[in-house]
């Protein structure tokens, strides 16, 4: 099983949005840094995805290549392991690409982070650590704000966004 690390973005059943966040993640980044390394392209994908007990979404990861552990898009790529300090600052390259990207409900980064952005989950399992604040860099739509349950720690993230402040990666890979 491949641990990735990644932005992972839900744009319910807008495809137009999604297809153009293919192409802002595809030409803002290819060829990103993590400190002084070198990473190849990010490997950038749009899948449906079917769940029980929610409508079916569009989804759109973006995945710096070469840090994460075992994925298929890394194969024959040595690995670079980072630092919290590196893997941080690509965190936040990530959420600079989010800021350039429309029309999603939800989308986070981190390690495996897609079941963050899942509507019925943040609805269910999640909705006691989204009213405590405890998923940091989650970014929801205002429209979606308006369907789960408030938490106070929510704050502007841009034009019809908000979010739970994104805290870094707090250890190494």
């Amino acid at each position: 099983m491949a641990v990735t690390f990644m932005l992972a973005i839900n744009f319910g059943d807008n495809e137009r949005d999604a297809d153009q966040a293919v192409k802002v993640a595809s030409s803002i980044w290819p060829a990103p840094t993590a400190g002084q390394h070198q990473l190849a392209p990010s490997y950038v994908s749009k899948l449906r995805i079917e769940k029980a007990g929610e409508p079916p979404y569009w989804e759109v990861s973006v995945c710096p290549r070469q840090i994460s552990y075992g994925p298929v898009f890394d194969q024959g790529r040595k690995r670079i392991p980072l630092t919290a300090a590196e893997l941080s600052a690509l965190g936040w390259h990530l959420y600079d690409v989010l800021l350039s990207c429309t029309g999603y409900r939800a989308a986070i980064v981190g390690w495996n982070p897609e079941s963050y952005i899942s509507l019925a989950e943040l609805n269910s399992d999640y909705s006691e650590d989204l009213a405590d604040g405890t998923i940091p860099g989650l970014v929801i739509s205002s429209e979606l704000k308006e369907q789960l349950p408030p938490s106070p720690a929510l704050v502007p993230f841009g034009p019809g966004f908000a979010w739970i402040p994104y805290e870094g990666e707090t250890r190494p890979t």
